[in-house]
């Protein structure tokens, strides 16, 4: 998954999200089941680092969580 997610950025240019939405993002993350609370914050579903998952556009949850 990490590598669609990959592909998606790359054709996107890997433009980013305004503040407001990433921030929304990440505090959905943190709050999440599948969060490993390790210091790289890392999704066990798609194996995303949420730090950056989260501010780039194009991305989704797995879990349809935030778009």
């Amino acid at each position: 998954m990490i590598i669609k997610d990959l592909a998606t950025a790359l054709k996107r240019g890997f433009k980013q999200v305004d503040e407001d939405t990433a921030k929304k993002r990440i505090e959905i993350c943190e709050d999440c089941p599948m969060n490993q609370l390790t210091k790289i914050r890392q999704c066990k579903k798609c194996w995303g680092f949420m730090d950056v998952k989260t501010k780039l556009e194009g991305m989704k949850c797995d879990l349809n969580f935030w778009v």
